[in-house]
C-alpha cells in the first residue's frame, strides 16, 4: 500500500545534504565575525539563494571582522561597505583596528551562519580562512 511520510525535522532533512543557503544580512558568528562562503566552487540552485556543495562537498569559508571597508590607499577619504557588501563584491579592501588590514577576496560570496556550516559539516570538508 503506498504511503506519504512527512519529514518533521527540517534539520533532519539539512544534515542528509550539501545544500546551504545566504543568511540575513549582519548575521554573524559568536566572535561577531562575517562568515563569507566563497560561492566560485559552489553551484546555484536555479531560481533560489541555495548553493550545492556537491558530493564529496567541498566548501571554502572566508571569516572577515565585521568592521567599515574602503578601497585600498583611501584611508576613510571613501565612502565604507560593510561585511555583507564586502563579501559579495570581492575584490581589495582595508579596515582599520590598531592600524590598517588590507584583506583580499573573491567575487561573488555570500554570508552563512555558523548554524548552516555545522548542519552541512559532517558531508562537506570545509576550508576555513580567519582573515584580519
Amino acid at each position: 500500500m503506498p504511503a506519504i511520510l512527512t519529514l518533521q525535522s527540517g534539520a533532519a532533512l539539512a544534515r542528509s545534504s550539501n545544500l546551504i543557503g545566504a543568511a540575513p544580512a549582519g548575521t554573524r558568528d559568536a566572535h561577531g565575525d562575517a562568515i563569507c562562503l566563497d560561492t566560485s566552487t559552489a553551484f546555484p540552485l536555479s531560481g533560489s539563494n541555495k548553493y550545492d556543495l556537491q558530493d564529496p562537498g567541498f566548501a571554502t569559508v572566508n571569516v572577515i571582522p565585521d568592521a567599515e571597508y574602503y578601497p585600498l590607499g583611501s584611508g576613510r577619504s571613501a565612502d565604507p561597505m560593510t561585511a555583507d557588501a564586502f563579501c559579495e563584491l570581492g575584490g581589495s579592501n582595508q579596515y582599520h583596528d590598531a592600524g590598517w588590514h588590507q584583506i583580499d577576496l573573491p567575487a561573488n560570496g555570500i554570508i552563512v551562519s555558523a548554524n548552516a556550516l555545522n548542519s552541512v559539516s559532517g558531508n562537506v570538508d570545509i576550508l576555513i580562512n580567519y582573515l584580519s
